[in-house]
C-alpha cells in the first residue's frame, strides 16, 4: 500500500490588513512582486476561478497554475503542473484571515506530488529528506515576500530569503 503524505502547512502573521493581502493575491502577475524564485509571472487568463498563469523560475523551469476555487477576500486553490511536460507537481490552498485591523494570517497548504521510488521506504526517505524541506522553504520564502512587499512597497529580488535549487539556485 502506498504511503499517504499529509499536506504541508505554513502559517504566518503578516503586518498588513487581510484586505491588502487579498488585493495583492487577486491581482494578475502578483508573483513578480513577492516571489524570490520567480523571474516572470505571465497571465494566460485572469477572471477568478478558472484563471491560469505561469511561473518562470530563474532556473528556466516553468510551472502553470490553474485556479480551481476563488474565494473573494479569503483565498483560492490552485493545481500546478510543469510545462511543457504537463506533470502534476502539487495542489495548493492559500487562505487569508484577519487577526485584527492591521494584521492578517496567511496560511499556505501544499499537497506535493511525491515521485515514485523503488520502495515505500525510499519514497518516505525522499519525502522527509528532499520534498518536505524544499516545499517548506519554498512557501516560507513566499510568505516572507508577501510581508516584505506589503510593508515596504518594494518587490523582492532574486533569492532574497535564500536560494532553492532547482528553482533559483545560488548565483
Amino acid at each position: 500500500m502506498a504511503t499517504e503524505f499529509k499536506p504541508l502547512e505554513i502559517k504566518s502573521i503578516i503586518d498588513s490588513p487581510a484586505s491588502n493581502v487579498w488585493e495583492l493575491f487577486s491581482s494578475p502577475g502578483h508573483l513578480e512582486k513577492i516571489h524570490a524564485f520567480d523571474k516572470h509571472n505571465p497571465v494566460l487568463k485572469w477572471q477568478g476561478e478558472g484563471s491560469v498563469d505561469q511561473l518562470e523560475y530563474y532556473s528556466g523551469i516553468i510551472h502553470e497554475r490553474t485556479f480551481t476555487a476563488w474565494l473573494p477576500e479569503v483565498g483560492y486553490d490552485i493545481e500546478v503542473v510543469e510545462r511543457p511536460s504537463g506533470k502534476h507537481t502539487n495542489s495548493v490552498k492559500f487562505r487569508i484571515s484577519p487577526v485584527d485591523e492591521n494584521r492578517s494570517e496567511l496560511t499556505i497548504t501544499s499537497t506535493p506530488a511525491i515521485p515514485e521510488a523503488p520502495s515505500e521506504e525510499e519514497r518516505q526517505q525522499d519525502y522527509e529528506s528532499k520534498t518536505k524541506p524544499g516545499v517548506l522553504m519554498y512557501f516560507t520564502s513566499l510568505e516572507k515576500g508577501v510581508e516584505y512587499y506589503l510593508t515596504t512597497g518594494k518587490p523582492v529580488h532574486r533569492n532574497q530569503f535564500g536560494a532553492l535549487s532547482p528553482y533559483s539556485p545560488a548565483e
